[in-house]
């Protein structure tokens, strides 16, 4: 993975992190399969969140919030 210049959530938290080589996710492989060998039956690769950024045009004003807090039942107070 590439080096980031701005600090992600782990690092503004203080949770030190890395990414792992590829030679380290082998290993890692390797020893949960020789521990394991019943029981993997395969690997899935994917991405654990995704952060999505932008507006919604329906709420994003005082008026379209209350609609929308109404339409949903939930109690809206001051």
């Amino acid at each position: 993975m590439d080096q980031h210049t701005a600090p992600n959530e782990r690092q503004q938290y203080g949770e030190k992190f890395r990414s792992h080589t590829g030679v380290e996710k082998k290993r890692w492989r390797k020893l949960l399969d020789a521990h394991f060998p019943d029981v993997i039956t395969g690997v899935l690769s994917c991405y654990d969140r995704l952060m999505l950024q932008g507006t919604l045009p329906n709420i994003c004003f005082a008026g379209g919030m209350e609609q929308y807090l109404r339409r949903c039942g939930i109690a809206y107070k001051d």
